[in-house]
């Protein structure tokens, strides 16, 4: 069964919702905005960017260590990605 949203494709769950439907739901969200696609290649490479733009002062410590956080987690994240099935080769 099929995410009672208007052209959500998504799986339902409770309450007859996807997942992120539900959320939104629950936070008094908007559930007819567009569900953003999670890219993790390229979160880590935009928090990688960041990191390397950040202010290395003493004064910016808090603002470093944040980024430098956030690199971390799009690390783990893209590292523990869920890979596609690879097709079968034919020879």
């Amino acid at each position: 069964m099929n995410c009672s949203v208007e052209d959500c494709e998504r799986e339902a769950r409770n309450g007859g919702m996807c997942w992120t439907h539900r959320k939104r739901q629950q936070r008094g969200r908007s559930l007819l905005a567009p569900i953003r696609q999670y890219d993790p290649r390229e979160t880590l490479e935009r928090a990688g960017r960041d990191l390397a733009d950040a202010d290395t002062s003493e004064e910016a410590d808090a603002e470093f260590e944040r980024r430098r956080k956030r690199l971390a987690m799009a690390a783990l994240r893209f590292a523990l990605r869920k890979r596609r099935p690879q097709c079968p080769r034919t020879r």
